[in-house]
């Protein structure tokens, strides 16, 4: 193993940001020690890119235990519309597999992530993987990416109205992205994911908001404090249990006084 095998990702906007949070859930789920790639600086640090190259598998894993299928991502799926096409997955397995041969090319610059991680091309590679890594990764950030966000060509443009894929993607977020739907929070009042500049943080306070609603009696109440909290709120030795704890306690008083 060399000494640049390791990968380190920096927290940026807050769509890549619940990508990485995604990811790191599903292999939580999959029995991983996330708090061994968790930085005191904010940052997170895979000591190897086996971990993503082998990641495949725990998402499958993580799929068929919420009783999806294993690669939910063919055709016109809720997530990643059309991100791959039937008969695909082999291929798609097999691209994620050679992310053990990232490496930084500083010539290219993801627009998601801002570093520069690229893949090249494997010459056993077959005719679908090329395929695949030409839709998902060359293409840009389009609508398979995203449904919500990124730009459709044929139909009613969505938040960028430019109708274009003028975004680069690296390969390594063409990939993290379809994970980012997995890092929100279900409440009363909607979808939520707190979000900050150190992945540290946001991992404790979404995996505590996570289980504060799931009991029922709290979800109302809650969801409207946790709507604008960011990790700016952590006061000195706070944890996140303690600044839950405040925010209900402000939370009341305001309505006391209301």
């Amino acid at each position: 193993m060399s000494d640049d095998d390791f990968i380190k990702l920096y927290p940026t906007n807050w769509l890549y940001n619940s990508a990485v949070l995604g990811f790191l859930s599903v292999l939580h789920k999959n029995g991983y020690d996330i708090n061994s790639f968790l930085s005191d600086d904010g940052t997170i640090y895979f000591p190897n890119k086996m971990i993503i190259a082998e990641s495949i598998n725990p998402y499958k894993k993580f799929n068929e235990m919420n009783k999806q299928k294993p690669i939910p991502l063919v055709g016109k799926n809720a997530n990643c519309p059309n991100y791959l096409q039937k008969g695909e997955e082999a291929a798609f397995e097999k691209l994620i597999n050679d992310f053990v041969h990232l490496e930084e090319n500083h010539s290219m610059q993801c627009s998601l992530c801002t570093q520069h991680f690229h893949l090249a091309d494997n010459p056993s590679w077959s005719v679908d993987v090329k395929k695949v890594k030409e839709r998902i990764v060359d293409s840009g950030f389009t609508v398979i990416h995203s449904s919500s966000l990124a730009p459709s060509i044929k139909k009613f443009p969505n938040s960028l109205w430019n109708m274009k894929a003028s975004m680069n993607l690296c390969p390594l977020c063409s990939y993290l992205l379809v994970f980012s739907h997995i890092a929100f929070t279900h409440t009363i009042e909607g979808a939520i994911l707190i979000n900050g500049t150190s992945f540290k943080t946001m991992w404790h306070l979404n995996k505590y908001a996570a289980e504060v609603f799931s009991r029922q009696n709290v979800r109302n109440i809650f969801a409207m404090s946790l709507m604008a909290v960011s990790y700016t709120h952590l006061r000195a030795h706070e944890t996140p249990e303690h600044l839950v704890c405040r925010l209900l306690l402000e939370k009341k008083k305001q309505t006391q006084n209301t």
